[in-house]
């Protein structure tokens, strides 16, 4: 069984005891995030002692602190962290490190901190302001987990493929990364990768040999197609969740067969995205059809279907995200809470200007009761 699978079931027998409860926050977008209780937060925290140490607020007027020897995991709130000791000898206890600053460039005060520092299983960087990775981890063999969200950085150093035990890779939520490091590819232990498209063209040199990752959150095809080609996820089994996949035009047919999306049963949502007009989409989109345990398919951008029949959906919001369809000719609607403004609106009869679908010939809508006439 797998660690991941093991480290769930007890998740979720402490959420049935009631030490956790869901987080309601529109702005995760989906994403569960849970709390603990306060008096269980409170009693964890004594039990723990100096092994788990958070500082979160200012409490000293000294310009500098030190923690406890025997801390293991710590976390630095926003106004402590310019009060970090750098030449701490505790530090080398340390497997956890969370740090959270909003107020500026921090990259100096990580770069002392981070000196000589081996032993790390976890960095969690996010919002810190850093605008170069440079050797911040250069040392520590040992990491796991690296999270560096939101920061302004466009390039990360070559030396990570020497972090040959790293399995996470958070770099989402900024827009400046460019390229990415030539010796990645050799980080074959990483199982979740989670980027921005941002600037990237395409993604790492032999892609295909991280054949343990699970989570992707982007798949970038590029243009050339041989080095980067979306036949590189065909030994990528485990992948789990969802995948976006962007530069849908340069999809080769063959490629699109290679990429054996029908052998990945924990995928839950694929999102293919186009940014440009192609010839053979309908071939691509045969070769890339999903494994039938697939709960949701998005087709973004796609000007080239000739031919769309929506039935039973509930809300006409689906119709105003068809777009702007050039080569669209045949339309059906079919049980359908359809009125005459939205037919109207989503033909784009004369009345309402500029047609949506300049090439529809042939219009069919069956079963729709609201709707008493046409326009």
């Amino acid at each position: 069984m797998r660690p991941g699978n093991v480290g769930c079931g007890y998740f979720k027998k402490l959420l049935s005891g009631a030490f956790f409860r869901l987080s309601i926050n529109e702005n995760w977008k989906g994403q569960d995030f849970y709390n603990i209780h306060d008096v269980i937060h409170n009693m964890i925290r004594l039990i723990s002692g100096d092994i788990c140490f958070c500082w979160e607020v200012e409490q000293t007027s000294k310009e500098e602190f030190v923690f406890p020897k025997g801390t293991r995991h710590m976390f630095l709130g926003r106004k402590i962290v310019h009060k970090v000791e750098p030449k701490n000898s505790y530090k080398k206890n340390l497997r956890t490190l969370i740090m959270s600053s909003k107020s500026g460039d921090t990259t100096n005060v990580l770069f002392d901190f981070l000196s000589d520092m081996k032993h790390e299983r976890v960095i969690d960087l996010s919002h810190m302001g850093i605008d170069n990775v440079r050797d911040l981890i250069y040392e520590m063999k040992h990491l796991c987990l690296l999270n560096l969200f939101g920061n302004p950085f466009s390039k990360l150093p070559n030396f990570f493929g020497q972090l040959t035990g790293l399995e996470t890779l958070k770099l989402k939520n900024y827009d400046r990364l460019k390229q990415w490091p030539e010796d990645i590819k050799n980080v074959v232990t990483l199982r979740i990768v989670l980027f921005s498209v941002c600037f990237l063209e395409n993604m790492p040199l032999e892609f295909g040999k991280m054949v343990n990752l699970e989570t992707l959150s982007v798949f970038i095809v590029e243009k050339s197609n041989q080095n980067h080609g979306i036949q590189h996820l065909k030994d990528q089994y485990m992948l789990r969740g969802s995948i976006c996949i962007v530069n849908h035009e340069n999809v080769r047919s063959h490629d699109a067969k290679e990429a054996s999306l029908h052998t990945k049963p924990f995928l839950d949502k694929v999102e293919f995205v186009w940014n440009a007009a192609v010839s053979n989409g309908e071939e691509v989109l045969g070769g890339l059809y999903p494994h039938e345990n697939l709960k949701e398919l998005v087709i973004a951008k796609y000007i080239m279907l000739p031919v769309i029949h929506l039935m039973g959906c509930t809300k006409n919001s689906v119709l105003n995200d068809l777009g702007i369809l050039q080569h669209l000719k045949s339309l059906v609607i079919e049980d359908m809470p359809m009125s005459l403004e939205t037919v109207t609106l989503v033909v784009g009869f004369p009345v309402s200007g500029e047609s949506r679908f300049p090439n529809l010939r042939i219009i069919e809508i069956n079963n729709c009761h609201m709707l008493k006439e046409l326009p």
